[in-house]
């Protein structure tokens, strides 16, 4: 019965090898599994070989399933049955059934087995067949507990997957939408102003361009995304992500310096790290760009500042922020983007007085 029951590849495989080994074992016409089905809080009929389908399912609450719970023994339809059951000796008599085998897992009833009349009808089963039965059966209920059990905790680790990515992308949007609102907000004052007109297409162009790359790595959510790297002045892609981010309260300054670089996801670093600043209450902040054999982009606020023990354990951890609105996503995203264009981003802070990161990239390619 184990080498059957390994054997199996699917689902439903195991439930028809379950079944087929019970009516070879004892010369039984055919079989039907009822599972229990916790959603709709009744027994359903699961698979069933040389059995059509059935359409009776048994309530959870219903004195048939209370009996088989309440015994550990084999339902014989032969017995003395003083009550109807639920309906199940006239659907018992309908079907040609004449045992009913408990699944039990310790006290709780997972499922049962009903068996056929034998195929030999002079052939009678006595007290060492019904111990047979509730053995296998025990085997049985264990071996599609633990595919049942496989399969939730598959479908909990793909929904902790799917809220995960949901988080990231919910963080993308926050900081587009930020981008939107500032120019909505300006809009009101400065619409007929062409440097703001000209300045607002800009933000929009880049907002919609972003809006668009979100989409395409969405839809290739499996694919890790390939940098596309040139020589670039990091003081203007500084410059850009202070823009994007909304530059109000931010004074940019240093050097031009080039290094190997991803423009976009610079960019995206540097957004993250200005509105951070913002969101710690670290106004005015500062942004810095020089190096030489090794450039750097340094981003200071006099915020709230962070503990030495959340900077060790917590600070790049996803999901993790000391912000009431936070998501805990743009520092570990921008570790990320920092490593892959084989640099380090470090972090000084203290509480009460301001944070500084400063991230390193390999300079002058």
């Amino acid at each position: 019965f184990t080498r059957h029951l390994s054997s199996a590849r699917t689902v439903e495989a195991l439930q028809q090898g379950i079944l087929s080994f019970y009516c070879d074992t004892f010369a039984g016409g055919g079989s039907a599994l009822y599972l229990r089905d916790d959603e709709l809080g009744c027994y359903r009929f699961a698979a069933g070989y040389q059995v059509d389908r059935l359409a009776k399912a048994f309530e959870r609450s219903s004195p048939f399933v209370a009996f088989l719970a309440g015994r550990d023994w084999v339902f014989n339809i032969a017995d003395d049955n003083p009550q109807d059951l639920d309906g199940a000796l006239p659907f018992c008599h309908d079907h040609g059934f004449t045992l009913a085998v408990p699944l039990l897992f310790e006290k709780s009833l997972e499922g049962f087995i009903f068996l056929d009349r034998a195929i030999h009808a002079g052939e009678r089963l006595n007290y060492e067949d019904f111990d047979l039965m509730k053995m296998l059966a025990r085997q049985a209920t264990s071996t599609l507990l633990n595919l049942k059990l496989s399969a939730q905790l598959s479908s909990a680790r793909e929904m902790a997957a799917i809220g995960k990515v949901s988080a990231f992308v919910v963080h993308d949007l926050k900081n587009l939408v930020s981008n939107l609102a500032l120019v909505t907000d300006n809009a009101r004052d400065y619409l007929d102003d062409p440097e703001f007109q000209q300045d607002m297409l800009e933000t929009l162009d880049g907002t919609t361009a972003r809006m668009k790359a979100l989409i395409a790595r969405l839809k290739n959510v499996t694919e890790r995304k390939e940098l596309s790297l040139a020589a670039t002045d990091l003081f203007e892609v500084a410059a850009e992500g202070v823009r994007l981010a909304g530059g109000d309260q931010v004074t940019l300054c240093g050097e031009p310096v080039l290094a190997l670089l991803d423009t976009g996801e610079m960019e995206t670093v540097v957004h993250n790290l200005v509105l951070n600043a913002w969101e710690a209450g670290g106004v005015p902040v500062l942004v810095e760009v020089g190096g030489d054999q090794t450039a750097f982009l340094r981003v200071s606020d006099r915020g709230c500042g962070m503990s030495e023990e959340f900077i060790r354990q917590r600070l790049f951890q996803p999901f993790q922020t000391t912000k009431a609105t936070g998501f805990g996503i743009g520092l570990y995203q921008c570790k990320n983007i920092v490593e892959a264009h084989g640099g380090r981003i470090e972090v000084e802070s203290r509480v009460g007085e301001g944070t500084t990161f400063t991230v390193w990239l390999p300079g002058n390619p």
